[in-house]
């Protein structure tokens, strides 16, 4: 006998006989009761490591002060989403990179040229 997991993460176990000890002969009657018998098991769902979704697009940038800023993107941890007492992701769910400004003498420049 062993547990077989189906969808849901949980499972059934089931015992089967057969009326072969002795077949039924000329004559005779077939075997009294079902030919399978099956209880659940693992009723309770397994647990589920949550994993980060792949990284969102670059925001725009992000004025710090001056000349200099940054952008970011962002991930979730939901593909799937810890479950049961599965494992939080661990990591960031945020990353950001540098990005420097041009000045405003260069930003004119670029919008007459266009």
């Amino acid at each position: 006998m062993f547990c077989r997991m189906w969808r849901s993460l949980t499972g059934k176990q089931s015992q089967y006989r057969s009326c072969n000890n002795p077949a039924t002969a000329i004559g005779g009657t077939d075997c009294v009761g079902d030919g399978v018998n099956s209880v659940s098991c693992n009723d309770h769902p397994c647990p589920v490591n949550g994993k980060f979704s792949d990284w969102g697009q670059w925001s725009s940038c992000i004025v710090n002060s001056g000349c200099q800023g940054y952008r970011e993107r962002e991930r979730s941890c939901n593909t799937p989403a810890p479950q049961h007492g599965g494992v939080h992701c661990t990591g960031s769910v945020e990353n950001k990179k540098l990005a420097t400004i041009a000045s405003d003498k260069q930003k004119k420049k670029i919008l007459f040229s266009i």
